[in-house]
Parts: C-alpha cells; sequence; structure tokens
C-alpha cells in the first residue's frame, strides 16, 4: 500500500510471482480511510504506472543523481553518481560505462569504471567526474538539456541502462541582489500550481500542462512553485524543456 499518493514508489514483485506460469497484477486504489481533503486531490490511479523488468543485476530505483558542481562557459564539470544492486545470491564482476551527450546527440564525455566484484544482494556505487568543453548552458532563454547514460556490465554485456536529461548551469541567491542564473542577474515571477490541471482533474495530459505554460509565459511568469507536494515526473521534465525554473518543495 502507500498511503500518500503524490509521491512516486516502486514494489519489487519477484517473490509474488509464479514464474513459467500467466500471473496476473492487479493495481487498485482504496480511499475509504481518506476520501476528501480541502482541495481535489484526485482519486483513482492518476499518474503513469509501470512494469519494470530488470535482470539480477541492475541500476537502483531512483538511485541516479547529476550535478554540475563547477560550470563556465569555457568548462564544466558534470558529475554523475548512481548505484546498481547485485541481487543474486552470489557475487558478480560488475563494471559501469557513462557517456554524456549533447542536445544535437552528439558525445561529449565518457568515462569508464574498472571491474569490481560485488558480494550477493550488495550494491555497488558509481561516482565519476566527467569535463565538458564549452558547455552550452541551461537557462529560461535557451533551455538546452544533456543526456547521461549510465550503463551497467557484467560478463562483458551491458545488461542495464539508464538515461537521464540533464542542464548544465550555476545559480544563487544573493542578499542585496537577489536570484543569479548563469551569472545574469534577474527577478523571479513565478506563479503556485497544484498538480491537478483545473476541469481535467487529477490525471492530467501532458498537452494540457504545456499549453497552460505557454499561457503563463505569456503573462511574463519564468519559474513554478509546486504547491505543495511533489510533482508528476514527467511536469518537471516539461519544465526543463520549456525553461523554466522550478521551486520542487520536497
Amino acid at each position: 500500500k502507500r498511503p500518500y499518493g503524490y509521491s512516486s514508489f516502486g514494489y519489487d514483485l519477484s517473490d509474488h510471482l509464479n514464474f513459467g506460469k500467466d500471473n496476473v497484477i492487479v493495481v487498485k486504489t482504496d480511499t475509504s480511510q481518506q476520501p476528501a481533503s480541502r482541495w481535489y486531490t484526485g482519486a483513482g490511479i492518476y499518474r503513469h504506472v509501470r512494469l519494470v523488468i530488470t535482470d539480477g543485476v541492475h541500476i537502483e530505483k531512483w538511485a541516479t543523481f547529476i550535478t554540475t558542481p563547477k560550470v563556465s562557459s569555457e568548462r564544466a564539470t558534470v558529475n554523475i553518481a548512481s548505484k546498481a544492486l547485485n541481487a543474486y545470491i552470489k557475487p558478480r564482476d560488475i563494471s559501469f560505462d557513462v557517456k554524456l551527450y549533447d542536445d544535437r546527440g552528439r558525445l561529449v564525455g565518457s568515462k569508464s569504471t574498472p571491474r569490481t566484484t560485488v558480494a550477493e544482494r550488495s550494491p555497488a556505487e558509481l561516482n565519476v567526474d566527467i569535463p565538458v568543453r564549452t558547455p552550452r548552458l541551461w537557462s529560461i532563454e535557451t533551455p538546452v538539456l544533456y543526456r547521461a547514460v549510465v550503463s551497467v556490465l557484467s560478463g562483458g554485456k551491458v545488461i542495464d541502462t539508464e538515461t537521464t536529461n540533464f542542464g548544465i548551469r550555476s545559480f544563487e541567491f544573493v542578499p542585496a541582489t537577489g536570484f543569479w542564473l548563469n551569472g545574469k542577474n534577474f527577478k523571479i515571477k513565478g506563479m503556485c500550481l497544484h498538480h491537478d490541471g483545473s476541469a481535467f482533474g487529477a490525471a492530467v495530459p501532458l498537452a494540457v500542462w504545456e499549453r497552460r505554460l505557454n499561457k503563463l509565459r505569456e503573462l511574463g511568469v519564468n519559474a513554478i512553485r509546486t504547491a505543495h507536494n511533489p510533482p508528476a515526473p514527467e511536469f518537471l521534465d516539461l519544465t526543463d524543456r520549456m525553461g523554466f525554473l522550478v521551486m520542487d518543495e520536497t
């Protein structure tokens, strides 16, 4: 069960499956204990549900984090941290391969880790820095996104891959002058948005969000505060692509 409907969650179903037979998986909601709130939260399944099939060695859910600790117009450092799990009951040899691509699909950096032996039911951690020369910086005017592809190899074969989009940028808040992005000072003009789409309810098609954000941009909006709960991941992907700053409270 999941008592809080806004946060992503997942379950390992391996121990519940009947291998070699047909399986029926039922996903349902029961809001009888908390049927309502002070605003419309939605009822039923209003975000994506996926069945993910992996090898026994795989990248853990939500284990990949990408940061840009050093940024300039000449050079940026991209840090990629992740974790792979060996769920087998015997040790396995694991290595990582990381590739960075720009918005035109060109390879701009890569790094591979040495092969290491990981104990049974244990994780292997990845933490590498990759330099990127003359990066195209993400901004609200030019929301350029790079792509990091993290692969896990075992036995000389790629057995799991995860792709993460990210922007290269630097930002800070200065008490005397406010917000700075890539060395540029400007005012944040934001809107507070709940996760629902008004008359569309809580299961909001992405095109509805795109239209809504375009209309808000016409009013001068450049930032969104996701009031007050975790937004859908695809909403954050959309704001990245469209060039909106986001205050994600969680």
